[in-house]
């Protein structure tokens, strides 16, 4: 048998060393590509009737939401149609963005013009949208935008919601969003309409009791921007004002 000697072995050896090391690139290189991560980001403000608010930013974050939730199937901007209802105030979150995603809330309180001996009722109307920050290299999904209103007070109550049901699609649809709520006699509403691309939309967060809170939420999977309307009705003793948290979360994912 023919000997090799010791420096064709070490050469050899090195040689299946970078081979190897060659032949896994691809194989490492193709699991980096379908792992995929997912971030969230969660902004907050506290509110009562002493917070100050910006009515020119507002209008400003209003109209850029609007236009997001445009309906193209109606050829319309979105904007809600009220009666029997105190226009209160608007107030706005934005999320700082990061390489996946980003998101702008709009929540504004009406208090409902309707006599109850022993309560006040307020209207906190909510609109979000999210938008997946693609740079056109690497792809990136949208998969939740959630606004949010947290009472307080134990005193306080949530005392209807809407959307009330969840609604699902793979293609467009318009869905109406309407809160219509009935005290000493009368009736008050809000009442609007926006175009779901694609995904769901429905309640996901609700308390009724004390400390209450209600979080509806857009979920999916999309390259693009979606949101979501909502609202929520809640009662304070008489003339003891109004006092909650506002929240808004986005999640997005990519590579």
């Amino acid at each position: 048998m023919k000997k090799i000697n010791g420096k064709k072995i070490g050469i050899l050896l090195a040689f299946m060393l970078v081979a190897g090391a060659v032949l896994a690139m691809p194989v490492s290189a193709a699991e980096a590509q379908t792992a995929i991560t997912e971030t969230q980001q969660s902004v907050s403000l506290s509110v009562d009737e002493s917070t100050p608010w910006d009515s020119k930013e507002a209008a400003t974050i209003e109209n850029k939401i609007s236009r997001i939730l445009a309906q193209p199937l109606n050829l319309r901007l979105s904007y809600p149609t009220t009666y029997n209802l105190q226009y209160i105030r608007t107030d706005t979150l934005q999320t700082p963005g990061d390489e996946y995603s980003s998101a702008s809330g709009s929540y504004k309180l009406y208090k409902v013009s309707l006599t109850d001996p022993n309560y006040d009722y307020y209207i906190l109307w909510m609109k979000a949208t999210g938008l997946n920050n693609n740079d056109g290299l690497i792809p990136s999904y949208l998969r939740e935008v959630k606004p949010g209103i947290t009472l307080k007070r134990y005193s306080d109550r949530i005392t209807d919601w809407e959307p009330f049901s969840d609604t699902t699609t793979s293609s467009p649809v318009t869905i109406t969003i309407n809160l219509e709520v009935s005290h000493g006699g009368g009736s008050a509403g809000v009442s609007e309409q926006f175009d779901l691309q694609q995904g769901h939309v429905g309640p996901d967060e609700l308390n009724t009791n004390a400390y209450g809170y209600f979080k509806p939420h857009w979920n999916g999977n999309y390259q693009g921007s979606q949101g979501l309307i909502g609202g929520a009705e809640f009662r304070v003793p008489k003339g003891s004002g109004y006092s909650y948290d506002l929240s808004l979360r986005v999640t997005g994912a990519g590579y």
